[in-house]
Parts: structure tokens; C-alpha cells; sequence
């Protein structure tokens, strides 16, 4: 009787340690490519074949089927200008400039999900803007005269991920090279 229950045992803690090592370890071991610059960040290996298992983990469980850099480079935003968290429930203005690619996108995402929203938009892309030079865009509740990302008016944390498909080579190279858009808190209800 002492084997199976040894053999028992050992199977709890092999399934303990494989659930923990999932969907822990990849929050804590995963980040060592990360890289930051004005509020949002980027995993280099992120859609390459160097990622390592923890990475590739915490892709899975956060994004959707990251693509190679040589194809799409990924920027995630929590913060606004002033290192504040961003709020579902408050209103920001998004300035960008010229971005080294064919065309991006800018979602709003809660809890690993579209920000659902009464006017079913959950993105805004590069091609809503007259120019690419210069551009402004809105997230909130209500409709402004910029282009406009609703929000679900709630409170709590929400995640802007930023998309640039078909990168140049110099993004590519350095994603941290390029400016990024501001994220400037206007208020909040």
C-alpha cells in the first residue's frame, strides 16, 4: 500500500508543478526580452523562433498567433504619459506620428479581450486618418470629432496593443528606434 500511495502522491505533485509551471512561470520567466520606451513595451522574440518555452506560453495565453517580426511587430501599452494605469472607465487622447510600416492598428483590450463597447469598434487602423504624418485619435465613452476607439465606460485596467504589419528593416532591426504614440489621460468619470 506505501508504493501506491508514494506513486499517488508523486502524480499529484507532477500535475501540481506542470499546472503551476503553465500558467505561473511564464508571468515570471518570460519577460527577459522586454523592452520599454515611453509607456509601451515590446518582446523582441515574440513570433521568432528563439523565444523560449515561457515566452511562447505567454503568447499563447495573451495574444493571438504572434507572426514572425519580419512581419508584424507588437506594442503594448498599461500606462498613459504620466505612468498612470490605464482606465476603462476614463477618457484618452492618442497622438502618433509617421510609423516605418505598411499599415498598424491600435486595439483596446481587458482582461486578454476586445474591449466589448456599444458601438461595436474595437480598433482603430492607419487607414482612418487622412495623413500618416501627423495623427490623433480618441478612447472613451462617448464619440469625438477625432477618430474615435470606444471604451466600455467601466473601471478598471485596459491594455492598448499596438500593431505595425510589414515593418522596414530599420524597425525591425530596432523597434525601440521609432516614436511612439502618447497616450494622454483627459479625464474620468
Amino acid at each position: 500500500m506505501a508504493v501506491w500511495v508514494y506513486m499517488m502522491s508523486m502524480g499529484v505533485l507532477g500535475a501540481l508543478v506542470g499546472v503551476l509551471s503553465a500558467f505561473g512561470a511564464p508571468y515570471l520567466f518570460s519577460f527577459g526580452a522586454l523592452a520599454q520606451k515611453d509607456g509601451w513595451a515590446t518582446a523582441r522574440a515574440i513570433g521568432d523562433e528563439s523565444a523560449n518555452p515561457y515566452l511562447r506560453a505567454w503568447a499563447a495565453r495573451h495574444g493571438i498567433w504572434a507572426l514572425p517580426r519580419r512581419e508584424a511587430i507588437y506594442f503594448s501599452a498599461e500606462v498613459d504619459a504620466d505612468g498612470q494605469l490605464l482606465q476603462g472607465n476614463c477618457s484618452y487622447r492618442i497622438d502618433g506620428g509617421s510609423l516605418p510600416t505598411r499599415w498598424w492598428s491600435v486595439a483596446a483590450y481587458r482582461n486578454d479581450l476586445w474591449m466589448d463597447n456599444s458601438a461595436d469598434k474595437y480598433s482603430i487602423n492607419s487607414q482612418e486618418f487622412q495623413s500618416d504624418d501627423i495623427w490623433s485619435a480618441s478612447f472613451g465613452v462617448a464619440p469625438s470629432d477625432a477618430v474615435w476607439l470606444p471604451s466600455d465606460g467601466k473601471r478598471g485596467e485596459v491594455v492598448f496593443v499596438l500593431r505595425l504589419y510589414d515593418p522596414d528593416e530599420t524597425l525591425i532591426a530596432d523597434p525601440l528606434a521609432i516614436t511612439l504614440p502618447t497616450i494622454t489621460r483627459e479625464g474620468c468619470s
